[in-house]
């Protein structure tokens, strides 16, 4: 390893001062108490966030999907795929693209909160 020169040093005795001086100045740092509620909230966001997500993706899938039996065989009422012709070209920007971001984005930003 190579030795400190004579400006590291001096450069980190003046740090050193700087920051006693401001201690000195403004006080010792205050540090915000740990919150253990705010942030098992935070967390509880999170999962509802993240079930939400999960059933959402599912269920489109599954209502897409559906076919009826009987009386509501081709029934747009019960088929979303009948009732919606052109869900067929969208279906994958919204199981993919639609139910990402909306899922990433909240997730970041409860992610942030929890801190």
């Amino acid at each position: 390893m190579t030795e400190a020169t004579d400006g590291d040093k001096d450069l980190a005795k003046t740090i050193i001062e700087e920051d006693l001086e401001k201690v000195k100045k403004d006080g010792p740092v205050k540090l915000s108490k740990f919150n253990a509620g705010s942030s098992f909230f935070a967390l509880f966001v999170i999962m509802m966030i993240r079930v939400t997500a999960n059933w959402q993706q599912k269920s489109i899938g599954y209502f897409y999907g559906f076919k009826g039996s009987g009386l509501q065989a081709n029934n747009p009422a019960f088929e979303l795929a009948t009732f919606y012709p052109e869900l067929e070209s969208y279906y994958g920007l919204l199981c993919g693209l639609c139910y990402t971001l909306p899922y990433a984005l909240s997730g970041l930003y409860m992610g942030a909160l929890s801190k």
